[in-house]
């Protein structure tokens, strides 16, 4: 292999519609195989009786948590997040994003440089039926593009085109929703 993992994840990154950079979670997944994940847990120095629990951790809904921590080159923290689950059968990337004091207390030398780039592993995923949620003021929406559609006395529509890892509306590489105000 050629490309170092993290080339490999920086060059899954696409832009939204603000110029915010964020990695589709389809593009992550199939990036972030079975044997890429293996190979690189080989190759940060994990050692081999703690390999075999990463794997399954990464693999059973880690992938973003592990991409994170291969951006900032600190692969093999995966086994101190993987320590601090409480033994809960919960994967590893529903905890995403992290706020900072769950950091400090998990990878306390490297919270920050964690912190700051999960933003671009965590955009939601937009399913139709949802009720509200509040979201984080960083977090970074799947929006490829958006064009005013119509408006009135009490607000406008906007036509948005979503990636199609990031919806859960219909089958597609993008998605376009029409999106108003309530």
């Amino acid at each position: 292999m050629n490309h170092t993992i993290q080339q490999i994840i920086k060059d899954l990154g696409v832009h939204n519609c603000d110029g915010q950079r964020f990695v589709p979670i389809t593009h992550l997944t199939n990036a972030l195989s079975e044997d890429v994940v293996k190979d690189t847990l080989r190759q940060c120095g994990l050692q081999i009786y703690q390999r075999e629990e990463a794997l399954g951790g990464i693999l059973r809904g880690g992938r973003r948590v592990f991409a994170i921590l291969c951006t900032i080159r600190k692969e093999k923290l995966i086994m101190e997040f993987l320590k601090y689950d409480n033994f809960l059968d919960v994967e590893l990337d529903s905890k995403l994003p992290f706020e900072e004091i769950a950091l400090r207390f998990i990878i306390p030398d490297d919270y920050r440089q964690f912190y700051d780039i999960q933003w671009e592993f965590s955009a939601p995923l937009l399913k139709p039926n949802l009720y509200h949620r509040t979201l984080h003021d960083r977090c970074i929406l799947p929006f490829i593009k958006v064009e005013q559609a119509g408006g009135g006395g009490f607000g406008t529509v906007s036509r948005v085109t979503l990636a199609g890892s990031h919806q859960g509306i219909s089958q597609g590489e993008l998605t376009e929703v029409i999106c108003s105000p309530s």
